[in-house]
């Protein structure tokens, strides 16, 4: 299956995350000037989702969530962290500009 943008994944992948969200903020990244060029985007994407899932303040599910995003991407959730960082300082940089 193909998600939104065209990234491969499968459809276990998207569960418990419902179309609609997946949409709007992939949407919202957009407009926040953050790239999908970026291995970090998706993670921030689905780290969003993911806690949204959860129902459960950010600050006390963040290993939680980094961890889950690792599993998921088959990666280190210290690599998730370092790629989430950098497509937001990037993010920042960008917006700067403007």
């Amino acid at each position: 299956m193909m998600g939104v943008f065209g990234e491969a994944c499968n459809a276990a992948f998207l569960d418990p995350y419902d179309p609609e969200k997946l949409r709007f903020v992939t949407y919202i990244l957009h407009k926040l000037d953050i790239s999908p060029g970026y291995p970090g985007f998706y993670y921030l994407r689905d780290a969003i989702l993911y806690a949204d899932f959860l129902q459960r303040p950010v600050p006390t599910a963040s290993t939680q969530i980094y961890q889950e995003m690792a599993r998921r991407y088959d990666t280190d959730p210290r690599k998730v962290e370092r790629a989430i960082h950098t497509v937001l300082t990037q993010m920042e940089k960008q917006r700067s500009r403007q």
